[in-house]
């Protein structure tokens, strides 16, 4: 009989002596065994299971033979782990490097690097770098003489070149270059001819009478109008300007006493008493000024015969302006101590 259970059973047979044969059978069953494998792999590469190279995931069997010489059931789940991949901008100026992959880049381009991702498979990690230039611009500056231009931080006097290092709107270097130059200031002189006083040849001119402006006298040269100081600021072709030392004019439109107006004047010289007599009865004004154009007395309505006094001022020359409708005449007074 077909025993399937284990144990001991026995069985009489008959010898070949024709006896009974007692045969004893000790029987043990043998069980099958089964397992389960967890297994992952990087993409890309394979797993050797059951003659097979696997490269997808997913749940695999195969019988081998036990210890026991029994069916061993094995089961392989196979798990699949994808690479990694990552990306980042970076970017240097013109004349730097960037360590990457154990290279010091210095051109502009897509760069590329393998690392291990948690997981342990590659993790390809790509660099896009870009090189920015740097930049330069000249700048080129004149100044005049006792004048200044500031520049990197510095009141620049003198002519030269000069350079500053800025960040342009890349953040790399930008080379400014300063050419300054200086211009000679002007030297204007005042000369006179007659009633005429000029200068030299410049690009523009202004007179100035006693330190102010005389509106419209902007020639080379100007009529003389009265006694005090003339000045002229000039302008050359560089468009730097000054101003002349001060000329001092006297003896403008001296008449002899007595010989104009039908005026007589004396005493003169005195000592700032004097008397002023006219050969009619006309409405006249009269001023009195210094060497220096200050008015000291002024009357208006003078009679026939007016007399003045200017002793309280120091000794010197003064001028007596005589003003009759639109004329203008003037006589020298020499006051002395």
């Amino acid at each position: 009989m077909r025993q399937s259970e284990q144990g001991t059973y026995t069985d009489t047979l008959l010898n070949t002596a024709g006896c009974d044969s007692i045969v004893t059978l000790n029987l043990f069953v043998k069980q099958p065994t089964a397992s389960t494998q967890n297994k992952t792999i990087c993409s890309g590469s394979s797993y050797s299971f059951n003659g097979q190279n696997l490269t997808l995931a997913g749940t695999y069997f195969d019988t081998l033979a036990n210890s026991a010489g029994c069916d061993s059931f094995v089961t392989l789940i196979l798990s699949l782990n994808r690479f990694v991949y990552g990306s980042f901008n970076a970017s240097i100026c013109n004349g730097e490097s960037y360590f990457y992959n154990g290279q010091s880049l210095t051109n502009s381009g897509v760069y590329k690097d393998t690392l291990l991702s948690p997981l342990g498979c590659d993790s390809i990690v790509t660099l896009n770098l870009t090189v920015k230039n740097n930049s330069s611009s000249s700048l080129n500056q004149a100044i005049c003489a006792g004048s200044s231009f500031s520049f990197n931080g510095q009141n620049l006097t003198i002519g030269g070149t000069y350079l500053d290092t800025l960040i342009n709107s890349s953040g790399c270097d930008s080379i400014v270059t300063l050419t300054l130059s200086v211009n000679s200031l002007p030297m204007p002189t005042i000369s006179r001819n007659g009633d005429t006083l000029q200068t030299q040849t410049f690009t523009t001119y202004q007179w100035l009478f006693n330190n102010t402006i005389i509106s419209g006298e902007t020639n080379h040269n100007i009529k003389i109008s009265q006694n005090g100081n003339y000045s002229v600021v000039v302008t050359n072709v560089y468009n730097c300007s000054d101003t002349s030392v001060l000329f001092s004019v006297t003896g403008v439109g001296i008449e002899k006493p007595g010989e104009s107006f039908g005026v007589k004047l004396y005493p003169n010289p005195n000592n700032g008493s004097f008397t002023v007599e006219f050969a009619d009865q006309v409405a006249r004004e009269i001023e009195i000024t210094d060497a220096l154009g200050r008015v000291i007395v002024a009357a208006t309505k003078v009679e026939k015969k007016e007399h003045f006094y200017i002793g309280e001022h120091a000794a010197g020359i003064y001028f007596l302006n005589i003003r009759q409708g639109k004329q203008i005449k003037r006589l020298k007074l020499n006051v002395y101590e």
